[in-house]
């Protein structure tokens, strides 16, 4: 993007360079690595085994704005998906720890973190929020749909991987082999939080009707399974 951007656009009119000013825009952006950036870059007679990016015409490079950025645009996230991965780890445990809680109290509910079962420690919910007589067993969970290239696959797997919450179900990737793992679900610790609220903050006498919810980053694939919401983040204060 930085050597088409360093070339004028003009509407309706082919942005072309002679040769030696494009070699002179590759030393500026590639320095020591100029030379070999150019046959990667620069399609030409001698050289098509490259992607058309750049085309070398009679002494003249043709320079295509639109489809640099195109380039540009799919490979962005592929690059730099190491980067991506972090930033959603961090953002996931933000939404986990920090965001949904503030959502629940805004929109007015008592906020109660991490229960566990004493006596089951695998059992871990990860915030109860009680309002008006409704207790809601929250599971709060980082996803959402990926970039676009990896939408279709991933929007399947996020449809899996929260039915498998309700149901209790964990899927992992072990090389190419889908591994499932059996996890408390969703509905044992709805009926976990009935049978145990009050030693978590809430009257039994009050709170009459418990149900179950999941909150994701983005908009859910699904809204219900088995009865049980599955909203986004910023769909908390709809909750009835």
């Amino acid at each position: 993007m930085d050597i088409a951007n360093g070339f004028l656009a003009v509407a309706g009119q082919p942005t072309v360079t002679p040769l030696h000013v494009f070699r002179n825009a590759l030393k500026q952006i590639f320095k020591g690595k100029a030379i070999s950036a150019e046959p990667i870059l620069l399609l030409s007679e001698k050289n098509t085994a490259t992607f058309p990016l750049f085309i070398l015409l009679e002494g003249n490079v043709f320079i295509s704005h639109r489809t640099a950025f195109l380039i540009f645009a799919l490979l962005h996230p592929i690059l730099l998906k190491d980067y991506f991965h972090d930033e959603t780890v961090k953002r996931s445990k933000e939404l986990e720890t920090t965001r949904a809680k503030d959502a629940f109290e805004k929109a007015g509910y008592k906020w109660v973190p991490s229960v566990t079962d004493k006596k089951k420690s695998t059992l871990e919910i990860d915030g109860l929020a009680g309002r008006n007589g409704m207790l809601f067993v929250v599971e709060v969970k980082g996803w959402g749909l990926k970039t676009f290239y990896e939408h279709k696959n991933r929007h399947e797997q996020l449809v899996r991987d929260l039915k498998g919450i309700v149901d209790g179900t964990k899927y992992k990737m072990k090389g190419n082999k889908l591994v499932q793992k059996k996890i408390p679900s969703l509905l044992k610790k709805i009926e976990y939080a009935k049978l145990n609220m009050d030693k978590h903050g809430f009257d039994s006498n009050v709170f009459k009707t418990v149900k179950g919810v999941i909150v994701i980053e983005d908009f859910p694939p699904i809204t219900e399974y088995k009865e049980i919401r599955i909203v986004g983040l910023e769909d908390v204060p709809s909750l009835k």
